[in-house]
This record gives structure tokens, C-alpha cells and sequence, in this order.
């Protein structure tokens, strides 16, 4: 074992304890401080991209006409993006439950993808705060309400929301929920501490104003990544002025993939973008996850050939997984999830090498989407 691979080691792994550890620390200090509840009631567009997405509208639609939000100042836009399959017909179908606008993008045709698609809805918004999510997320009555309540303060632009991928009852559902929810506690705690690394477009509330400003800067050029170059843009201007409720009646449950193609194309297209990162956090942090995984990865492959590598290979798992198991304790006792965390420890055994070949495959390779292929770099 080289002198230099083990201060190196040491050095990331410490690292990276300090990060965790900050990141709790930020979770802490959100639950002291959430109120779930507005406090006042600001006009809010809803906005809900989708493509391919029939079988989910009619449910979303129900779903959202029990939100306890006074209705005079609530809008849903639901916009479609090119479907193949009759989402566009379903969704006007069911328009009359909400009294929602149905948009689509059918014309002009050489405009296509989520940003062109938020972008034109954002247009036709009236309502002072923007509310996104997906077609496939239910919610808690009090979800708009909770996710508004930090508008209060007027120096608050953008708040984050929790995501919870339910249900997951596969082996393929259980990996994604409990592999996502370390992603939204990693969302939630760095927004704690005014250092946010990471947003997800599901559950994403913004100031209609800096919407329509940030939209500007969300690199049309790449297929994914409205929220995190969003995210980028108003960190620019005033990292503080980004919050996150963390309030379990703000929580917005997701559908899992359904094979595990599919997640192997879903986690590549959200790898795809890292590389356009211009945040030095955000890009930071990446790389710093991405260095521990090889560390791993690597001393465990020596180890298989020489001995002497074995034992710092168990201190690196056994350490990463103890650096970690605070915030998923916490995260799953937040999405009440707690009999999901022996998940948590199996993941450990096989993500240094999932982390690797993800991104492997999303920076230099291709991925398709919803009938949509992308090539990478």
C-alpha cells in the first residue's frame, strides 16, 4: 500500500465526514425552524409538464382538487410536451375538475423538452409564486400551503420541498427510495446551512419574477437539469434567498421506475449534466463523491489480489457507512420510511461501483428517455 493512496484516503474520508456531518447539522436546523402552515396567501401557478404521462394525469388532477388552498387564488397549467400516447386529450378531459389551462407544444415542432415547455407555461402564469411538480406525484391537502409558507419572507426566491419515491415494493423500487431519499436530505440539509447542492424539479416552488429571469439561464442545449441550473442562478445572486420546507405535510410521493433499465436511464440522464455545472459546491461535492467511490472501488479490487488492502478497505465501507447512517436515520424517520433503512445497508455493498459506472456511462455515453435519446459527451 503507497504512502500517497492512504494519506489520500484519509484525506478524502475526512473530508467527506465534514460534509455529512454539516449536512445534519443543516437538517437539525430546518425541523427547529419549518412552519408548515402559510401565513399569508399568495396567487400561485401550478405548473405540471408531462409527456406520456395518461395514466397518471386523471389521478393528479383528483389529487389536486382536494388541496386546501383557497381556490380564487390557485391555477393549474398543465402542458404537454409532444406525447405519443393521448395525454394531451386526457388531460383536457378532466380540466373541468380543477377549472385548469391544458397547453401543449404540438406547434411550432422544433420546440421540445421540459425547459421549453416551462418556459411557455410560465408565460400564461398570472400567479406571483410558481409551484412545479410531475405528473406522476400525489400530494397532502396542505401541500401549496406548506410550500408557500416561507414566501413571507420577501427575501426568500426559491424554496425546496421534499420528495419521497412511494411506494416501493420491488427490489428495483426499494434501491431507488431509499438511494433518492439520501439525495433529498442532502438537498434539505445543505438549503439549512444557506449552501444548496442539490433541487429537484417535483417538488420546487419560485418567485414568479425570478422564474422568468432564472428561465433565461437554464442551458437549452442540455436535455435535463431545469432545476439545478435554476438553483445555480438564484445561488448566483443570493444563496440565502433559496429555503426548504421540510414539513411532512410538504412532501410530494413519486412512482418508482419500473425496471431497472429504466433507472439505469434515468440516473444517466441526470449524470449527464454534472459536467456543465458552473456552481463550485455543487461541482465540488460532486467530485468529491465521485473520489471516494474509485477510493473504494479501487482498494477493493487490490485488496482481491493483495491482502494488505482488505483492511483499509473495510475501515473505508465500515466509516462511509457510519459518516451517513445520522442523516438516514433522520430521513427516514421523516418520511416515515423507518423499516426501510435496512436498505440503507445493503445499498452500501454494491454503490460505490453503481456511483462509478453511473458516471461512467452519463458523462460519456448516451441515454434514452420517454422515446427521447440523447447522446453525451
Amino acid at each position: 500500500m503507497t504512502p500517497f493512496f492512504l494519506t489520500s484516503a484519509i484525506s478524502i474520508i475526512t473530508i467527506y465526514g465534514i460534509l455529512m456531518c454539516s449536512i445534519w447539522w443543516g437538517w437539525q436546523i430546518l425541523r427547529k425552524k419549518t412552519n408548515s402552515k402559510a401565513q399569508f396567501y399568495p396567487s400561485v401557478s401550478v405548473i405540471v409538464p408531462y409527456r406520456n404521462e395518461r395514466e397518471n394525469i386523471p389521478d393528479l388532477i383528483l389529487n389536486l382538487s382536494k388541496q386546501d388552498y383557497p381556490s380564487k387564488l390557485l391555477e393549474y397549467i398543465f402542458i404537454d410536451d409532444h406525447s405519443s400516447d393521448n395525454g394531451f386529450d386526457i388531460a383536457v378531459e378532466n380540466s373541468t375538475i380543477l377549472q385548469c389551462k391544458v397547453l401543449n407544444l404540438q406547434n411550432p415542432t422544433d420546440i421540445a423538452g421540459k425547459k421549453a415547455t416551462l418556459r411557455r407555461a410560465s408565460h400564461y402564469c398570472t400567479g406571483d409564486i410558481i409551484l412545479l411538480t410531475d405528473a406522476d406525484c400525489q400530494f397532502e391537502p396542505e401541500w401549496i400551503s406548506s410550500m408557500v409558507s416561507s414566501f413571507s419572507n420577501p427575501g426568500i426566491e426559491m424554496v425546496q420541498g421534499p420528495v419521497l419515491i412511494h411506494p416501493a415494493q420491488s427490489l428495483a423500487g426499494n434501491l431507488q427510495q431509499i438511494e433518492f431519499m439520501s439525495l433529498m436530505m442532502s438537498a434539505a440539509g445543505s438549503a439549512g446551512i444557506h449552501h444548496p447542492i442539490l433541487a429537484s424539479g417535483a417538488n420546487l416552488a419560485v418567485r414568479h419574477s425570478s422564474y422568468l429571469e432564472g428561465s433565461k439561464e437554464l442551458k437549452d442545449h442540455i436535455n435535463t437539469g431545469d432545476d439545478m441550473f435554476l438553483l445555480e442562478f438564484l445561488k448566483r445572486k443570493n444563496k440565502k434567498s433559496i429555503s426548504y420546507q421540510a414539513s411532512q405535510s410538504a412532501i410530494a410521493r413519486t412512482t418508482a421506475v419500473n425496471t431497472f433499465t429504466q433507472l439505469w436511464n434515468q440516473r444517466k440522464r441526470w449524470t449527464s449534466k454534472s459536467t456543465n455545472y458552473h456552481d463550485a459546491e455543487i461541482f465540488g461535492v460532486a467530485i468529491l463523491v465521485l473520489l471516494l467511490n474509485l477510493t473504494m472501488v479501487s482498494s477493493l479490487i487490490t485488496g482481491i489480489f493483495n491482502h494488505d488492502w482488505i483492511l483499509l478497505t473495510a475501515v473505508l465501507w465500515g466509516t462511509k457507512t457510519l459518516i451517513e447512517l445520522p442523516l438516514m436515520i433522520s430521513g427516514c424517520r421523516f418520511y416515515s420510511i423507518s423499516n426501510k433503512l435496512v436498505w440503507f445497508f445493503l445499498t452500501q455493498l454494491i454503490y460505490p461501483f453503481y456511483v462509478v459506472f453511473i458516471v461512467a456511462a452519463g458523462v460519456f455515453g448516451s441515454f434514452s428517455w420517454k422515446n427521447r435519446k440523447k447522446e453525451s459527451l
